[in-house]
């Protein structure tokens, strides 16, 4: 079948539609290409599949979801975006992620080997706050915390599968019950808290040209103990290291589950 004549025309601008609407026009595009009746309408092909009259007529007139009509201008097809957003996500996973800074380079490498004209400005800021936009769902920039490349290595599925195949074989041979089964972590926590500059924002004078704010760089460490049993039913208190000659005992005046030494 023929397109009709009142359905015949120039193209128009592509149009924003989301992509269950472009899967449910498929139906009533074939029904009316199909269709041997020539009093067969787009309107009452619409009003059959339940799709947006006007949306329809524009399909058959040729007009393309804005996307697909703009698909030689982008950067990366959605398919690349699909690909570099699960390379992301595995890179993070593996401890070593990508920054706005470095995922640059990777976009361009993937433009060279298109063909495409590659300059410094290719992959511009605005590309990039549009990129993590579009993929919000599944991307977020966060900072990262430190770990030991040999802490790394060593997570991985096969060697903590085998670890706990090992637990679970020792707590069934022995017949021990979850409840004496412990865990004890420390963490070291310096008095003037480091050298690191604070993630905390402050609230000064417009006129300041310098913002600061006091703070000690000691770097004398307090260690936190603490200890858990499985299921959580042993009453353990945690623990607190001080140096001898920094030790205040009215600290632990708070709380009496709380010890030191």
């Amino acid at each position: 079948m023929t397109v009709p004549k009142n359905l015949r025309g120039t193209k128009r601008k592509p149009q924003r539609v989301n992509d269950d609407v472009e899967q449910r026009l498929q139906s009533p595009k074939e029904a009316l290409l199909c269709s041997t009746n020539s009093k067969y309408r787009a309107s009452q092909a619409a009003r059959d599949f339940n799709v947006p009259y006007d949306t329809l007529r524009n399909r058959l007139r040729g007009v393309q979801q804005r996307r697909q009509a703009h698909q030689n201008e982008v950067l990366l097809t959605a398919g690349e975006k699909k690909v570099v957003v699960e390379w992301i996500k595995f890179l993070g996973f593996a401890g070593v992620p990508v920054c706005k800074r470095t995922i640059r380079p990777k976009i361009k490498a993937i433009l060279e080997a298109k063909g495409r004209r590659v300059t410094d400005r290719s992959v511009s800021k605005s590309w990039l706050r549009g990129f993590l936009h579009e993929n919000k769902d599944s991307l977020k920039v966060a900072r990262g915390s430190g770990l030991d490349p040999k802490r790394a290595q060593a997570f991985n599925f096969t060697t903590v599968n085998r670890y706990f195949d090992q637990l679970g074989g020792i707590l069934t041979e022995n017949e021990i019950p979850w409840e004496n089964v412990y865990n004890m972590d420390e963490k070291g926590v310096q008095m003037g808290g480091g050298r690191k500059n604070s993630q905390v924002k402050f609230i000064f004078s417009r006129g300041d040209k310098k913002q600061y704010w006091q703070r000690s760089d000691d770097f004398q460490l307090v260690t936190i103990i603490n200890c858990v049993c499985a299921d959580g039913t042993a009453p353990i208190k945690p623990s607190f290291v001080f140096p001898g000659t920094r030790m205040y005992s009215e600290w632990m005046d708070v709380d009496e589950d709380i010890m030191y030494v």
